[in-house]
């Protein structure tokens, strides 16, 4: 097995195991190395590189400056994620881009703050929300999209199944989380309540209720599936999902001691690209 193990080389634009079928467990399971900063020459600004390793191969993720539109500038031309350092649907997509070893430059909008709702940002999101993906001349919108779009472009290590009967499966447990689960227990739909007289602990219980209901559909759905990851021993798109929003668990409460759910989650954190996608790596995060 070549060393690259199905990732796509960016130097020549081929992967390293054509023909072949990975594992990812194989390819990505060394842990990220730790964030690096370095200056931007032009501007004096600040840069994050994380290097994520995988088997023989090293990527770098390429986090610019944490405030504005603007941010760090980069020798090529990087694709642009705005984003949020807690939000789970920007977490997603960093995931997916470190599976796929692409190099992003990241700038933050502080949801706290309102910033994703300037006016500047609404320009490239209408929706007011994150993420957004900056490729080219062109926005792309909303995380599953996106991570289908990488995965496209960058099919190895694939992150949806052969055929069509295990594609739809996995979208739908994806699907669960993200048009069920989270936009339920969203920063959007927390102020709502809050707005209309619910505490802050009733809230939060509203939150957790939401997010246990539907990882208890989850749990059910990969069931009867075996292996390290959601639908077996391929990850998948439902792994992606999944991860963040055990994030959002934790933060409100929510059990998730739910069948095979806490099991996924242990092996998903040993691959480099999901140990560098998290929140507190980040560079906009609180310090």
């Amino acid at each position: 097995m070549a060393e690259t193990n199905g990732l796509l080389n960016r130097r020549t634009g081929k992967s390293g195991t054509e023909g072949s079928n990975p594992s990812v467990s194989a390819t990505m399971r060394n842990a990220a190395k730790p964030s690096q900063k370095v200056m931007d020459t032009q501007t004096g600004r600040p840069l994050l590189v994380v290097r994520v390793v995988g088997s023989g191969m090293a990527s770098s993720l390429v986090l610019g400056d944490t405030t504005g539109m603007t941010g760090g500038r980069l020798m090529t031309d990087p694709l642009i994620l705005h984003g949020f350092w807690r939000s789970t649907a920007t977490w997603r997509v960093r995931i997916a881009l470190g599976l796929k070893g692409l190099e992003w430059r990241g700038v933050a909008h502080d949801l706290r703050a309102g910033e994703q709702k300037a006016p500047d940002y609404v320009a490239l999101n209408p929706q007011g929300f994150v993420p957004a993906l900056v490729t080219g001349s062109d926005v792309l919108t909303q995380s599953l999209a996106i991570c289908e779009y990488l995965d496209e472009l960058h099919p190895q290590p694939p992150l949806l199944p052969a055929t069509p009967l295990e594609r739809a499966k996995v979208r739908a447990a994806a699907q669960v989380i993200a048009c069920d689960i989270h936009p339920v227990q969203n920063l959007k739909v927390l102020k709502m309540l809050r707005r209309r007289g619910l505490d802050e602990s009733e809230t939060n219980a509203w939150a957790a209720e939401v997010i246990e209901s539907g990882l208890n559909a989850f749990a059910a759905l990969i069931a009867d599936f075996d292996g390290p990851y959601c639908f077996g021993d391929q990850l998948t798109l439902a792994d992606v999902v999944l991860v963040p929003q055990l994030g959002n668990a934790r933060r409100f409460g929510a059990r998730f001691d739910l069948g095979r759910i806490a099991a996924i989650e242990s092996e998903c954190m040993k691959l480099a690209a999901f140990a560098s996608a998290a929140p507190e790596r980040q560079p906009d995060a609180p310090s």
